[in-house]
């Protein structure tokens, strides 16, 4: 998948899948050094994405200073061919001084084996067969 560059960072949009609903969220950055995966809860909530009693919330540190956080775990989170089911992700404020609704984070790059290839501005599968 081609990455988008805005501002001089890089993004992406990924499908998040949830208890049969589904949404597209744009605008995501590609931050290998951010631990967790985090998206804006005003932009979930706009398809009813929205924590739930079983959720836990969690304290994250940033260069931002602390914030608050609900942990989720969804059931489905795709980017093209990188793909995770039963993956948590991080709910919270993403009010960085520049448009953006979400955070890909090392923990599903990881996970995924994802090549970023700056090249040519592309991100995709580095397991075998893709």
């Amino acid at each position: 998948m081609k990455i988008c560059v805005h501002d001089g960072l890089p993004f992406t949009k990924v499908l998040l899948k949830h208890q049969g609903k589904s949404v597209e969220v744009d605008r995501v950055l590609t931050d290998s050094g951010s631990a967790g995966t985090v998206f804006d809860a005003d932009e979930l909530a706009k398809t009813d994405l929205l924590p739930e009693s079983d959720d836990v919330i969690r304290t994250v540190f940033g260069i931002g200073g602390t914030e608050f956080v609900v942990e989720k775990n969804i059931d489905q989170i795709s980017l093209m061919s990188l793909e995770l089911k039963k993956f948590p992700i991080e709910i919270g404020s993403v009010d960085y001084g520049f448009e953006m609704k979400g955070i890909f984070g090392f923990n599903f790059l990881v996970r995924t084996k994802a090549v970023i290839d700056l090249g040519q501005i592309r991100i995709y599968s580095g397991k075998a067969g893709d």
